[in-house]
Order: structure tokens, then sequence, then C-alpha cells
């Protein structure tokens, strides 16, 4: 997984993706999404720092098998809140805090 943190004063947002994932642009009808190094880094991390980040983010978007999963396993989401966009799954959190 490659992931990346963008700080604001007043939040943290999080963006990972699954490695293959990187550089691909998936569309679905008018919408397009870019799987870009800008937003989503280059950094590699594995399933125990996916949730360490997890836990800190205020806003987190993720896209791909793993990451998503990771995200249901361990209790940041649900299956429900998952979008499939050309067979891959998507899921944006906020966290109110």
């Amino acid at each position: 997984m490659i992931c990346k943190i963008h700080e604001t004063p007043n939040s943290k947002v999080l963006g990972c993706c699954d490695f293959e994932l990187l550089g691909k642009t998936l569309t679905h009808g008018d919408a397009e999404i870019i799987i870009s190094k800008f937003f989503f880094g280059d950094k590699k991390i594995n399933e125990k720092e996916l949730i360490e980040l997890l836990e800190e983010a205020d806003s987190i978007n993720l896209i791909g098998k793993k990451c998503t999963s990771i995200a249901i396993a361990n209790g940041f989401a649900v299956q429900e809140q998952v979008i499939i966009i050309k067979d891959v799954p998507h899921i944006q959190i906020y966290k109110f805090r």
C-alpha cells in the first residue's frame, strides 16, 4: 500500500491506495478518479502502519481491495460505505471530533 498524510492547521487527511493502483485513472460515468502520487504519495506501508494512520487521521480516502478491507476489519468503516468504481473499492471516512 501507498499513503500520504496531508496536514492542515486543523486536521490530518490520509490518502491511501493499493500499490498496483498508483498512477491509474478510474472512470465511472462522468466521474474520473486519478490515483496520483500527488494525493496518495509514495510511502510504502504495511497493515500495522495503516491502522496507526487510520487512528490519527481526521479525513480518510482509501482506494483498493487491501486498504479498504483493513479499514473494515479494524472497525474504521463498514461494508455499506464502500463504493465500487470499475471493480475497485473506495471508501471515504470523516471523523467529527
